[in-house]
């Protein structure tokens, strides 16, 4: 506001209609200063400490101007929101690089958004959450989390898509480096472990490009069995020619990793990649294979060990 040590003479005419008359306190009868009415309702531009506009009782809050069309709302001494020239909206920072810009600072430094649904009584229906995990100090990386709340109240991880673009469902981390998808299930009670990884490269022009991988593993490895679709030899041409295979690969005891066991190839036959060979079904069984079990002679005959 304008100060009264500021403000101009009357002169011996009265003032306008625009203008408040201040009188003389030695001589109440001469006014001698005036004050126009836009003045009356201008503030200064403040600071963060000082907010141009502040309360009686709260003197750093408030709001501020720190440049020409800039806003700022202040509590505590702190930018909570502020509004930069080219309208943009920064929560927790003052240089909002998007239309709306959330960040944070300090040990979390989780920028989070959380959506509640209340009944009439004001108590929580319902609740989400989307929040945006750093990969550490320093770091220019960062994960975005989806959350929901159980029936205990309690928010937790649903859904993350990683630093690397991969979408993690029922996980927050992939060791594979070519998985674009992973949906993850886990049961205590029935020991059960699922992994669902989906992928899909450039168009299959080459015999063998991956078309898709179903694959299996427990917490602490992301594959150790997999049924997956390639394309098979053959002509290859969209929508009318697209042979394909499946692999079906497992782990075996003592190994990390799996291996093929099985193909269905495009012409619908099956191939054993992988069948041990014996010369009869009763070295098939000396050898550890039971009834049921596929081995092949030395000369490539298919057998099935029988009792």
């Amino acid at each position: 506001m304008t100060k009264i040590s500021s403000l101009s003479d009357i002169g011996t005419s009265v003032a306008s209609n625009d203008t408040f008359v201040l009188v003389d306190a030695s001589d109440p009868t001469t006014p001698n200063k005036k004050i126009q009415q836009q003045n009356l309702f201008l503030i200064p531009d403040g600071s963060v400490a000082t907010p141009g506009l502040r309360f009686l009782n709260d003197t750093d809050t408030g709001i501020y101007r720190s440049g020409s069309n800039t806003l700022g709302l202040v509590t505590g001494a702190s930018t909570r929101l502020f509004i930069d020239s080219s309208g943009r909206v920064g929560i927790g920072t003052t240089s909002p690089g998007e239309l709306l810009n959330i960040a944070s600072s300090g040990a979390s430094a989780n920028a989070s958004i959380r959506i509640d649904a209340t009944n009439s009584d004001g108590t929580v229906a319902a609740r989400t959450a989307i929040q945006a995990i750093g990969a550490g100090t320093g770091s220019t990386e960062s994960s975005l989390a989806f959350q929901t709340r159980n029936s205990g109240g309690t928010l937790g991880e649903r859904a993350r898509i990683d630093s690397s673009g991969r979408l993690l469902v029922g996980t927050s981390t992939s060791t594979n480096p070519n998985t674009r998808a992973v949906f993850q299930g886990y049961s205590t009670s029935t020991n059960e472990y699922a992994i669902v990884c989906l992928k899909r490269g450039n168009d299959p022009v080459a015999v063998g490009s991956g078309l898709g991988l179903l694959s299996f593993g427990d917490k602490d490895a992301d594959n150790v069995a997999s049924i997956g679709a390639y394309r098979d030899t053959g002509t290859w041409t969209h929508d009318s020619s697209e042979p394909t295979r499946l692999v079906f690969s497992v782990t075996a005891d003592g190994a990390s990793s799996p291996t093929e066991a099985m193909r269905i190839k495009n012409s619908r036959i099956l191939n054993f990649a992988n069948t041990p060979t014996y010369a009869d079904n009763t070295a098939a069984k000396a050898g550890g294979l039971v009834d049921g079990d596929v081995y092949r002679k030395s000369d490539g005959t298919l057998m099935i060990v029988y009792t």
